[in-house]
């Protein structure tokens, strides 16, 4: 009888938010996922497509905030 090797294989959670009309979005507002559950503990995808701050610069602002 062989015995059987056990695999210490990471598990991998995914969450697609799926922005219609990018484009379109008012540059100046806060835009937020709905929550999700990743590794046990809820979430929100938050994103400022001009940035958080008032910058001389345009910068993008991805935040994964955890609730």
């Amino acid at each position: 009888m062989e015995s059987e090797e056990v695999s210490n294989t990471e598990i991998f959670e995914k969450f697609t938010w799926k922005i219609e009309n990018f484009s379109r979005l008012n540059v100046d507002e806060m835009h937020s996922s709905e929550p999700f559950i990743l590794g046990g503990y809820p979430w929100r995808i938050l994103l400022y497509p001009n940035g958080n701050d008032k910058e001389e610069y345009t910068t993008t602002y991805q935040f994964i905030w955890k609730l």
